[in-house]
């Protein structure tokens, strides 16, 4: 269970979210747009938080979809690779398997429901290799067949937006507006042409849609599936982190259009201030797109005086706070939720207000404001340096914790045995880390990963040589424990192409040269130096993250 300091002046968002719960139980299951929850903010302003809060409330009759992108990205970072995010088939994947996990809490009736409900989007997924085949040999066969200079450039349009659902690689909506409008146009002219790349002798709705705006297909599909997932039970979905998949933002609203009222969408994202507010913002698309009475924005304000005074003297129970106290913890933390529970998790470890809201160095050459971020960084190395001179046994072992979480690849319930391992414990896994997320609130207690700020201060630090000591007992475990189950899964695949082809497999392996690393830098980049190339050669999987090739 969430702490409830967490959601103090959060109460106006609990109540307008437990609103459009009661909403989905009264629909029918209409096609019109469902109820859309957006929730936006400055990061530590509170969004994983409150979305925890709200999946809490979802009434247990409800399929519960919660799905983090930030997990997703450390569960699958070759297809997370590259500047531009997940291509549209990874993201769509990835909620049909959290509506799919969604539906197994409940009856294995509705498991397989769900399983089936999906059937016509995973057809056309699976029919884009061969569709890009059929297009690449008309190209290939444009002159013999006469093909028109507008024929080609349609194809070439057409290869390009299928290639990339193909790869898993993101495609701007213009240019897949561009490939739908010229494919279009060759379809009025040359009739025989569509019955060449469909190898049938008329055109099926269906398949014109996907040839010539597969994107739009691929999501409709998506949408109409979801639709009919709700039917077996209404169905509420969380997205969080969505920030990582803002390129695929557009086709998901499309996706939710297509999805109908008996789904709740809820979605959170990391938005600046002057992010939020511009006109082309994905804030300001969802209020073109999505109907105002079914629009539920959620924008997280900072806490104000008040409510830093709440939330302190809630979690500090039997210490006092004047007016004078309270503005200055207010005014240094910029009222960031996450910077006041970190300046409250150093008055609890006995820190005076004077160091915990010390003024935050610059450099000499800045002239620019102190950031929030930056705020929450600084606090979180103070944490790190303040809880380095505690001695009692309880605060020394939630400091080697924390520093093990830091450096964890994925988030941690992802490897039991490599966390208990560093760990060197054999504590219940669940017990230990719901107590870090009920003491420190930046251990998220959904999937018991740091918040991001707080990570990658800490990360930042452990690059000290000095700092890095800590930590490397706990990773020589954890390569330990990497190199048994290399071990096993070698003895269950003997052939080096076998083990090449197994995600499992690789991921181990690549979790062992991430461990190697902060166990020590050159065994890291030994490692990496062995391991690395053979996968750019082997893998395509690994190729599409932009390993460097020859």
């Amino acid at each position: 269970m969430t702490q409830p300091w967490l959601f103090l002046g959060r109460a106006d968002e609990i109540r307008r979210f437990s609103d459009a719960l009661a909403l989905l139980r009264d629909e029918m299951g209409g096609y019109g747009w469902p109820t859309v929850v957006l929730v936006h903010g400055l990061g530590g302003i509170g969004k994983s938080s409150l979305l925890r809060r709200l999946r809490e409330l979802a009434d247990k009759h409800d399929a519960v979809a919660y799905l983090d992108f930030e997990d997703e990205r450390r569960l699958h970072p070759p297809a997370f690779g590259g500047d531009a995010g997940p291509g549209l088939t990874t993201v769509l994947d990835a909620v049909m398997r959290a509506c799919i996990d969604a539906m197994a809490v409940h009856h294995e009736s509705d498991l397989e429901a769900a399983k089936g409900a999906f059937d016509e989007y995973r057809a056309a997924v699976a029919s884009l290799p061969q569709m890009l085949d059929r297009i690449r040999a008309a190209l290939a066969e444009a002159q013999q067949t006469g093909l028109t200079k507008e024929d080609i450039v349609a194809l070439e349009k057409s290869a390009v937006a299928v290639g990339a659902l193909v790869a898993h690689q993101p495609l701007a909506l213009p240019a897949a507006a561009g490939a739908a409008a010229a494919m279009a146009q060759a379809a009025l002219s040359r009739r025989g042409l569509w019955g060449k790349l469909t190898e049938a002798p008329k055109v099926a709705p269906d398949d014109y849609d996907l040839l010539s705006d597969p994107q739009r297909a691929l999501v409709r599909r998506f949408g109409q599936s979801m639709g009919t997932l709700s039917g077996y039970r209404p169905l509420v979905v969380f997205l969080d982190t969505t920030e990582i998949v803002l390129a695929q933002m557009s086709w998901l609203r499309e996706a939710m259009h297509a999805s109908g009222d008996r789904v709740l969408w809820v979605i959170a994202a990391r938005l600046e201030s002057d992010q939020a507010a511009a006109a082309d913002s994905e804030v300001a698309a969802f209020v073109r797109q999505v109907p105002s009475e079914k629009l539920r924005l959620m924008a997280l304000t900072r806490f104000d005086d008040e409510t830093v005074r709440q939330y302190l003297t809630s979690r500090l129970r039997g210490m006092a706070f004047d007016d004078d106290d309270v503005t200055r913890v207010a005014e240094f933390t910029k009222g960031l939720p996450l910077a006041v529970s970190l300046v409250a998790d150093l008055l609890a470890k006995g820190a005076t207000l004077d160091n915990a809201c010390a003024e935050v160095a610059r450099p000499n050459d800045s002239m620019a404001p102190i950031t929030p971020g930056q705020v929450v960084s600084t606090l979180a190395r103070r944490f790190l340096v303040h809880a380095e001179r505690l001695t009692d046994d309880h605060s020394k072992q939630d400091l080697h914790r924390i520093l093990c979480l830091a450096v964890a690849n994925g988030y941690p319930a992802r490897r039991p045995e490599v966390l208990r391992a560093m760990w060197d414990s054999q504590d219940d896994l669940f017990e230990a880390l719901r107590g870090l997320a009920t003491r420190h609130d930046f251990v998220l207690s959904g999937s018991f990963r740091l918040h991001d700020d707080v990570r990658d201060a800490l990360r930042s630090d452990l690059m000290d040589p000095i700092r890095q000591t800590r930590i490397q007992a706990a990773c020589q475990r954890a390569v330990e424990a990497l190199t048994a189950e290399l071990a096993q899964r070698r003895s269950l695949v003997p052939t080096l192409q076998g083990q090449l082809d197994s995600e499992k497999y690789l991921a181990t392996l690549l979790d062992y040269v991430w461990y190697s690393f902060w166990k020590q830098a050159e065994a890291g980049w030994h490692a990496a130096l062995t391991i690395l190339p053979i996968l750019a050669v082997t893998n395509a999987d690994f190729r599409a993250t932009g390993w460097p090739q020859g």
